[in-house]
């Protein structure tokens, strides 16, 4: 895994892991802040970026890997299904509901 520099726009934070320092995130539109996130990344020594990338790494391994993934979409499907309710009928004869 490598360290990560980018824009703190949503999707982007949760895929990288908001909040810890696997994720150097900046301000949409602030080139500054973007700029000040990678050099600062590039002046840390290598062995600390690599650890930074292992870290970031395994968090994105335990986030979505494909159990946990396919574990999120059925719950997500069943709290669908569950807040619909059962249809009438499904034949398309209006004289059979």
């Amino acid at each position: 895994g490598l360290p990560a520099v980018a824009t703190d726009v949503p999707g982007v934070r949760e895929a990288l892991g908001r909040g810890v320092d696997e994720a150097r995130l900046a301000s949409p539109g602030d080139a500054a802040a973007l700029a000040c996130a990678m050099t600062g990344l590039m002046q840390i020594p290598a062995a600390e970026r690599q650890a930074i990338g292992a870290r970031a790494r395994r968090f994105a391994t335990g986030q979505f890997n494909l159990q946990t993934v396919l574990n999120r979409w059925e719950r997500l499907y069943q709290d669908l299904l569950e807040g619909c309710p059962a249809p009438q009928s499904l034949s398309r004869d209006p004289a059979a509901n």
